[in-house]
């Protein structure tokens, strides 16, 4: 009977492991870069010469670059003192389910105000967006329509004036066919325009962002029933695992 003598294998540096891939930045001899140590001392994961890719700096911060960037969704804080105080816009129901009955708004404080701050997560450089699900209180006619306007701002941050501006971005919605009964639900996503102001004035990370949500009156053909809003969050692209500082 033969005895196998132990074999001494370095697995970190198999072929059939995936760190076989670790190279320095400027090693243009490497066919595959997938993990890179550039002369800073920075690491970096995924595919390095196309951008995207994991990036660990010398000083253990972590960035999403490219297609590494993820979605990070908050829900934003709504202004419930101020349903109070104007008793509207009154609660629908359905099932365990809740939202705000919206009518076509008349200067009649039919509006819902939220305000989030600004993650220290996002990327700072895209667009993020507000998106809100509603859903029909009755039965509507396949064609009608029905429409929302948000109306946001951002703060500036310390030092700054709170503006009393806003950037309106009204969604129309066409009712479907087999989606025109009570509870049907809708999805509404408004694009937030970081740069909107100009260079200089963009939307960056710790200010406040904030937002009225109106119905207002569609182009034609307008649905009967009120819409009730049942939930909304914002989505923020992110490239940060948590915020630096």
């Amino acid at each position: 009977m033969s005895i196998q003598q132990p074999q001494n294998i370095d697995h970190l540096n198999s072929p059939d492991h995936s760190l076989s891939h670790r190279v320095f930045a400027n090693d243009n001899e490497a066919p595959v870069k997938k993990v890179v140590v550039d002369s800073n001392g920075d690491s970096f994961f995924g595919d390095y010469d196309g951008g995207n890719r994991t990036k660990i700096d010398s000083g253990g911060v972590v960035t999403l670059e490219g297609t590494a960037k993820r979605w990070l969704t908050i829900r934003p804080e709504v202004n419930i003192d101020e349903i109070n105080k104007q008793t509207v816009p009154i609660q629908g129901q359905r099932g365990v389910f809740f939202g705000y009955s919206m009518p076509v708004y008349n200067n009649d404080h039919q509006e819902l105000f939220i305000n989030q701050e600004v993650p220290g997560r996002w990327d700072g450089v895209s667009n993020f967006v507000v998106h809100i699900i509603v859903a029909l209180s009755q039965g509507e006619d396949i064609g009608d329509k029905f429409q929302f306007k948000l109306s946001w701002e951002h703060d500036g941050g310390e030092g700054e004036v709170i503006p009393d501006t806003s950037n309106d971005v009204p969604i129309e919605t066409t009712i479907l066919e087999n989606r025109n009964e009570a509870f049907d639900v809708y999805e509404l996503e408004f694009t937030i325009d970081y740069d909107i102001d100009g260079e200089g004035n963009e939307i960056v990370e710790g200010e406040i962002f904030a937002a009225r949500l109106q119905r207002i009156a569609a182009s034609s053909l307008e649905a009967t029933g009120n819409i009730l809003v049942v939930g909304f969050d914002v989505h923020y692209q992110v490239d940060k695992i948590f915020k630096a500082t």
